[in-house]
């Protein structure tokens, strides 16, 4: 800061008027404390991060719970750790990308929850009709 209001001042003297000066050290003053209240800013959102993925995780085994287990396998089995490794897997790249850190968790949970439903349309076939079986 003082190596900006130094450079600011530098073509200014005793000479000049009193409140011209101060106009400039209040416009140096502002913005500094804009660019430190926008670092607080990033620092609070780098902190929530971690809180919310840990909201997505949550949100993703609840939404994997609402859903057949034919689907996504009964709760403890391997069909279902592996189902959510792998939709986490899908869904973890968007979160990183679209999160800032000032989302709520009920935004991360309608989010994920979206996300499931997508997954959910494209694996779920058992609408699908089968060829019938062959005549024996």
């Amino acid at each position: 800061m003082r190596a900006d209001v130094d450079h600011a001042l530098r073509h200014h003297g005793l000479e000049d008027s009193l409140a011209e000066v101060q106009d400039i050290v209040a416009m140096l003053v502002a913005e500094s404390r804009r660019q430190l209240n926008e670092l607080e800013e990033q620092a609070r959102r780098s902190e929530a991060k971690p809180q919310l993925i840990l909201v997505a995780k949550l949100s993703l085994i609840t939404a994997l719970n609402r859903c057949p287990a034919h689907l996504v396998g009964a709760p403890g089995s391997d069909k279902r750790t592996q189902t959510t490794q792998a939709v986490w897997a899908t869904i973890r790249p968007a979160l990183d990308k679209t999160q800032s850190g000032a989302e709520s968790p009920d935004d991360v949970y309608h989010l994920v929850d979206e996300h499931v439903a997508r997954w959910r349309s494209e694996h779920d076939h058992w609408w699908r009709p089968r060829p019938p079986s062959p005549v024996k």
